[in-house]
C-alpha cells in the first residue's frame, strides 16, 4: 500500500468513528406482561409493556385498553 492510500484509510476511519456513527447490536422488540392491580368489583388488570429496537415503549392496561404511558427516543437516539 503507498503512503497516500494508508493515510486515505486512516482518515476514512477516523471520520467514521468522530461523525458519531457507531455499529450496535440491535436488540429484538419484546412484550413483558405484568400485573396493574384490580377493579372495583375485584377483576384482575394487566399491563403490557411492548419495546421495540429503536427504543420506543408503549405501556397498555387490560382495563379498557387504555396506554398508560408512551416513551419515544428524540433524533438522538435519548
Amino acid at each position: 500500500m503507498t503512503e497516500t492510500v494508508k493515510f486515505l484509510l486512516i482518515l476514512t476511519i477516523g471520520i467514521f468513528f468522530l461523525s458519531g456513527v457507531v455499529m450496535k447490536v440491535e436488540a429484538k422488540p419484546s412484550v413483558k406482561k405484568g400485573s396493574f392491580g384490580k377493579t372495583a368489583d375485584g377483576k384482575k388488570v394487566e399491563i403490557y409493556t411492548l419495546k421495540n429496537s429503536q427504543g420506543a415503549e408503549a405501556r397498555i392496561i387490560t382495563y379498557g385498553g387504555a396506554v398508560v404511558s408512551l416513551k419515544m427516543p428524540d433524533r438522538e437516539g435519548k
